[in-house]
């Protein structure tokens, strides 16, 4: 969803790849914030699922993550980068984005992708499901995705390193 999102300009959209978080291993988030305003406690940057207010993500509560949305799920995303505190409140200064899941669905369907990084060689695969079935009284949707991206070593990613000789520091490995 981050990656339909980085069309809009108002959006600033950052991907956290931090090792503080899980005990030294990374944490991949796609934070995304209206005007960078950023979305510190007081959740500058509101994410709304059907017009209710969804929690804010992460360990310290400071990410607006839409992304944990299934891709196949979604009908629509409005984005309101006006501030909208006087229609839902204080967490919504900067702006609100509003994610639309699809209702009403009849039928089945599959998505399937796979992307690599010939840097450190790895293969990034997506598969996502949706059903949905519809009667007179009612109906029910339902989704499902799965994202698998393999271990790469640290050696692999020249970012992450306790070697700091290259800059006349100590070797800390």
């Amino acid at each position: 969803l981050t990656d339909v999102l980085k069309s809009v300009p108002a959006l600033d959209i950052d991907a956290q790849a931090s090792p503080t978080y899980g005990g030294g291993t990374l944490s991949f988030l796609q934070n995304v914030q209206i005007h960078s305003l950023g979305t510190g406690s007081g959740v500058e940057t509101l994410l709304v699922v059907n017009g209710l207010g969804f929690p804010p993500q992460n360990y310290t509560n400071d990410t607006v993550n839409p992304s944990i949305i299934p891709q196949i799920a979604l009908e629509r995303v409005d984005v309101l980068t006006a501030g909208a505190s006087a229609v839902y409140g204080s967490d919504a200064t900067a702006g609100v984005i509003n994610v639309i899941l699809r209702r009403g669905f009849d039928g089945a369907m599959t998505q399937f992708g796979v992307t690599s990084s010939p840097q450190v060689g790895y293969v990034h695969t997506q598969f996502g499901q949706l059903f949905g079935r519809s009667w007179e009284t009612g109906n029910v949707t339902v989704s499902y995705t799965r994202t698998d991206a393999p271990s790469v070593r640290t050696e692999e990613r020249a970012y992450y390193t306790q070697d700091f000789r290259p800059w006349g520091l100590q070797d800390s490995r």
